[in-house]
């Protein structure tokens, strides 16, 4: 079977992909599972992308910091990687950069978006470290490392 998938964002074209299905029913399952967590990183990345860069422009050293731009970064979600553009902020006194949206969207400094993080801790207290790789990759189709 062909099918076809086009994804709208706010009224705008944000994402489009063919793909062609076909073989047997592990194979059709598997599939359509992919093409779930295809149209789910291309509404992430959007949607990322509004929450980092909300208006909300952060104080340090009783200021408003100065935008520094926009910087991709690519997040570890549930459906795989995602890249997405946030914006940077630096302070003029102390130096300290921030960017304002990492606090909702990441899980501390690591670039794990929260849902992956809970999944992860709750297979490392049944399970060895070392396993948690090859288990995170089975279960949930996302590839991470033990170190």
């Amino acid at each position: 079977m062909h099918v076809k998938v086009t994804i709208e964002v706010d009224g705008r074209k944000a994402g489009e992909f063919e793909q062609v299905i076909s073989g047997k029913a592990a194979v059709v399952e598997e599939a359509c599972l992919e093409l779930g967590r295809r149209t789910a990183r291309i509404v992430l990345e959007h949607g990322l992308a509004q929450i980092a860069n909300q208006d909300h422009i952060p104080v340090c050293c009783q200021r408003a910091m100065g935008s520094r731009g926009q910087r991709p970064i690519t997040v570890l979600t549930m459906t795989g990687p995602v890249t997405y553009d946030r914006r940077r902020y630096r302070c003029g006194g102390c130096g300290a950069e921030v960017c304002a949206g990492d606090a909702e969207i990441l899980c501390g400094t690591h670039r794990v978006t929260r849902p992956v993080a809970k999944r992860l801790c709750q297979l490392a207290t049944t399970e060895h470290f070392t396993r948690l790789p090859q288990l995170a990759l089975d279960q949930h189709g996302i590839t991470i490392g033990h170190r």
